[in-house]
């Protein structure tokens, strides 16, 4: 069962949207974009409600219409 929970935490980590406030306007809407992140972990642990990943080699970020820009962060 703990399993079962890493898993979907992990699922709902990586498949989540967010709104990162550092984001650059739009030049056009003034809004700011929203952006998908995913990342890769080589293990990982999820105890009192918080997941820990280790071992992660970068961040991609990607964004869906009308822009579609992507990029990677290293950490």
């Amino acid at each position: 069962m703990k399993t079962l929970h890493f898993l979907f935490a992990l699922a709902l980590v990586l498949s989540a949207t967010l709104v990162v406030a550092e984001a650059p306007a739009d030049a056009n809407t003034k809004k700011r974009p929203e952006l998908l992140l995913s990342m890769s972990a080589n293990s990982g642990s999820y105890a009192d409600n918080k997941l820990t990943l280790q071992g992660v080699p970068g961040v991609v970020w990607f964004t869906d219409r009308p822009d579609r820009k992507a990029g990677h962060l290293t950490l």
